[in-house]
């Protein structure tokens, strides 16, 4: 009985990390989507109201904050975090768009970047995004190995 009292603990101590790390990531997917709507905001509002391409961002900030709101439901965490990680790969892309963009203007000879906002704008995002995959990874593997 003893043996059992004891594999039972170790279980709940192991779920209760795994419940922690997912909780974590939940939280962390509700705050990608809010910054990736402030960006688009702040963006925005930086080049006067003119258009509305600054707020492209916003939609997948939308769907991170819909997603995260989702995974508070136990019985869906799991299945939303990992569709929230997929859909952060897909979106850190970005960053390799906006590497293409600006990487040209590096030699003196071509000039000015045409939209230094835009491209700052994609590069932020998307680095907000690697950086999420990346703990979101590490938390996958972490609740694996526990």
């Amino acid at each position: 009985m003893k043996q059992y009292n004891k594999n039972v603990a170790k279980l709940t101590k192991k779920y209760k990390l795994a419940l922690k790390m997912t909780t974590d990531l939940q939280k962390a997917t509700l705050y990608l989507g809010l910054a990736y709507v402030t960006i688009g905001v702040f963006f925005w509002v930086t080049i006067g109201f003119r258009s509305f391409t600054p707020l492209i961002p916003a939609i997948p900030g939308l769907v991170f904050i819909f997603l995260g709101l989702l995974a508070k439901k136990n019985t869906l965490r799991k299945h939303v975090l990992h569709v929230a990680m997929v859909f952060g790969v897909i979106c850190s892309f970005m960053v390799v768009m906006a590497i293409r963009r600006i990487a040209p203007y590096f030699d003196p000879s071509v000039g000015e970047i045409k939209r230094p906002l835009a491209a700052t704008e994609m590069l932020i995002a998307g680095s907000l995004a690697i950086v999420y995959v990346f703990f979101g990874v590490r938390g996958f593997i972490a609740a694996r190995k526990k």
